[in-house]
């Protein structure tokens, strides 16, 4: 989703990702490599999702 510019729906696929044991920080890594391969401004946008994300969880 993040590649594509589609980030409305990164929460839901984080959520399944999370409930299936990846962590936070294999997250940040799929962002640095959506960065290198599709672009800064892409992953820009999905960071700002990834960030709001785990700020709520820890709420």
């Amino acid at each position: 989703m993040a590649a594509l510019g589609q980030s409305a729906f990164l929460p839901f696929c984080m959520n399944r990702a999370v409930l299936k044991g990846v962590t936070r920080e294999e997250i940040g890594e799929a962002l640095a490599h959506v960065a290198f391969y599709v672009g800064w401004g892409n992953a820009i946008q999905a960071a700002g999702v990834v960030t709001q994300f785990f700020e709520a969880r820890q709420a």
